[in-house]
């Protein structure tokens, strides 16, 4: 099963499917920073035909003001 994370509606495939989410999540972080600042949870996955979705939650965006 191909494993993705969805950011905002955009899936990012995993670079491994042999990679478990933390690991995924790590080395993705070089690319996609937003990554970094995210709590990704096993049990919120859910199946999509024969693919893992794991739904990421942005923090919200800090403003002075």
């Amino acid at each position: 099963m191909a494993q993705f994370f969805e950011v905002s509606g955009t899936r990012l495939a995993f670079p491994s499917d042999a990679l478990d989410v933390n690991e995924a999540k790590r080395i993705m972080s070089q690319q996609y920073p937003m990554l970094r600042n995210t709590t990704i949870y096993h049990e919120d996955a859910r199946i999509q035909g024969e693919n893992i979705i794991y739904p990421v939650v942005l923090p919200p965006a800090k403003t002075k003001g």
